[in-house]
């Protein structure tokens, strides 16, 4: 019990990181055509942040192997929302898209809470 407590703590830190990340960022992200380097670098950097997410990613799979943790939530989320979120503040997906996807992450968090 004290370690699935854990393994949540680090999940919704892991997600509101994710979460609020491309927020920090709108402001720039409006102005891409003028800051159009800063836009590029962010990109970038939120790139970086992938293989942390695909190590969690990882770890979904092996706590649901031995039982431990029911990732069923998080394995289908980490991924394709970290690259959504990437691509979102590079420019390639609408902000439409980009909320949605934000409010599939908030349901995906209320399951990982109270499941």
């Amino acid at each position: 019990m004290e370690l699935q407590l854990t393994l949540i703590k680090h999940s919704l830190h892991l997600y509101f990181l994710d979460f609020l990340f491309p927020i920090c960022w709108l402001p720039i992200a409006s102005f891409h055509c003028k800051f159009q380097f800063i836009f590029v670098a962010v990109g970038r950097f939120a790139y970086f942040l992938l293989p942390v997410f695909f190590v969690f990613f990882l770890l979904d799979i092996v706590l649901e192997i031995v039982g431990l943790f029911n990732a069923t939530f998080t394995v289908r989320s980490t991924l394709i929302i970290s690259c959504a979120n990437s691509k979102f503040i590079l420019g390639e997906i609408k902000p439409k898209n980009m909320l949605i996807s934000w409010l599939v992450q908030l349901i995906i968090l209320f399951c990982i809470v109270f499941q």
